[in-house]
């Protein structure tokens, strides 16, 4: 059987106050960079992640793995002063997303 692979993997958090850029996909470092095709089936392998376990078993099973596209990257900024362990939280607005207040 044929399997189509890839991902898209974003950590993130409500407290980081800017947007991940696309260029952190596009960065070599803790996770590869954006890769496309062939080159997904070697680039992915070395790291301790789901898709590549999965790779692995399925390959030993006998199924041809079909690449596609993957991408990873964390925030884009560390924690906002707000997020402190050190700062209280301020109660929701009711603007916000946050149902729960802390």
């Amino acid at each position: 059987m044929r399997i189509a692979v890839g991902g898209f993997m974003h950590e993130t958090n409500t407290f980081v106050p800017e947007p991940t850029p696309w260029a952190m996909f596009n960065q070599e470092g803790a996770w590869p960079g954006f890769t496309r095709g062939p080159d997904l089936l070697t680039k992915f392998r070395p790291f301790n992640i789901a898709s590549t376990g999965f790779m692995r078993i399925a390959e030993a099973a006998g199924h041809t793995m079909v690449p596609l596209s993957g991408s990873r990257t964390a925030s884009s900024s560390g924690p906002s002063p707000i997020s402190s362990p050190t700062s209280p939280m301020p109660p929701p607005t009711p603007s916000s997303s946050n149902s729960t207040a802390p």
